[in-house]
């Protein structure tokens, strides 16, 4: 990407010194670094219930489509005024697939639900499969921290900082966000722990819950898995396919936690191996099957329960971290955690 050319990054912040943030993008393992300014806008989004809605509202959806049936949303996202993308209104808008749209425009009816989108044509839509209704509302900069998800977009500088335009902080999923780290210090009588975060040489302290959850992460054989066994997939759905793309495999009812007590960033399926080959299948408590795609270097593992003596200076540990002035407050520590667990999830 050249100088000056518009750039988005999808990411989590690890590191931050004034306004320069370096950031760990979703998809790349190479660090980037973006700046904000006074005249960047920062925006979060919410969750809300249908009642949210109102005539005259800009809003975005996005669902399944088809010729036929038209666009059956599974999301609206709206805002009283117009705020990050609601701001410019486009043309109804089928993706590649041709099983996905999008549309961005004005609400003009509640029952039923028609958005009139930016080229002027109004859509009837279904709500029976709208499970998710967002706000888009002003955030402050002061919830970038470290852990948090986010979305920036705009011109990169000649150094190849991207200089930020517009942030969505990912608040829905990390208010509380997940870290990476190493335990530097260790105080269980006041339940204290002082923790460096992966990629910096900053020093955090982490207050420890009251029944805080602390875990290890043992890694696993491929060849244990086994038709029969007891397992929880975690993965993610796949627009316009029944498969759950699987992120990683768990022995056992164990789980990653939700960074903001939310399960629905990722999926977790527990049920018993009915079929490793040609497909692998997943039969759930109700008699349900499901059929989970395989990635090559499919991480598995199981997770088991430690005591506090557990938790030693040099260990490496995922935190489920919440903001307590200036200092976190700490539910879920996971010790020994992969690094494909991944930030903010």
């Amino acid at each position: 990407m050249k100088q000056g050319e518009q750039a988005q990054v999808e990411g989590t912040v690890v590191s931050v010194r004034g306004g320069i943030y370096q950031v760990r993008p979703s998809l790349r393992p190479r660090l980037m670094r973006l700046s904000v300014s006074s005249k960047t806008e920062f925006i979060s989004y919410h969750r809300v219930d249908k009642n949210y809605l109102k005539v005259g509202m800009r809003a975005e959806c996005g669902g399944f489509y088809n010729p036929k049936d038209g666009l059956t949303p599974f999301y609206v996202e709206a805002s009283v005024r117009p705020l990050g993308p609601l701001k410019t209104l486009r043309a109804f808008e089928v993706m590649p697939d041709g099983t996905w749209a999008n549309l961005t425009g004005t609400i003009e009816s509640l029952s039923p639900l028609m958005i009139k989108d930016g080229a002027g044509k109004s859509w009837t839509l279904p709500t029976e499969r709208l499970r998710n209704v967002k706000e888009i509302r002003v955030a402050d900069r002061r919830a970038l921290l470290i852990g948090t998800r986010f979305n920036a977009s705009g011109p990169l500088a000649p150094d190849g900082v991207l200089q930020a335009e517009l942030i969505t902080i990912d608040l829905d999923y990390s208010a509380s966000g997940t870290m990476f780290g190493r335990i530097l210090s260790v105080e269980l009588r006041q339940k204290v722990l002082t923790i460096q975060p992966r990629y910096t040489r900053d020093r955090i302290t982490v207050r420890l819950k009251p029944g805080v959850i602390l875990l290890r992460e043992i890694k696993l054989d491929p060849d244990s898995l086994k038709i029969g066994s007891a397992v929880t997939v975690w993965g993610q759905r796949l627009p316009g396919r029944s498969e759950l793309a699987t992120l990683a495999l768990l022995i056992g009812p164990g789980r990653y936690p939700s960074a903001a007590g939310r399960d629905d960033a990722p999926i977790y399926l527990s049920g018993v191996l009915r079929q490793l080959e040609p497909d692998v299948v997943l039969q759930l408590p109700g008699g349900e099957r499901r059929t989970v795609l395989i990635p090559a270097q499919l991480p598995i593992a199981r997770l088991e329960s430690v005591g506090p003596v557990a938790l030693k200076p040099g260990m490496e540990a995922l935190l489920v971290l919440e903001p307590q002035g200036n200092d976190f407050s700490c539910g879920t520590v996971i010790v020994d955690a992969s690094p494909w667990v991944g930030y903010g999830g």
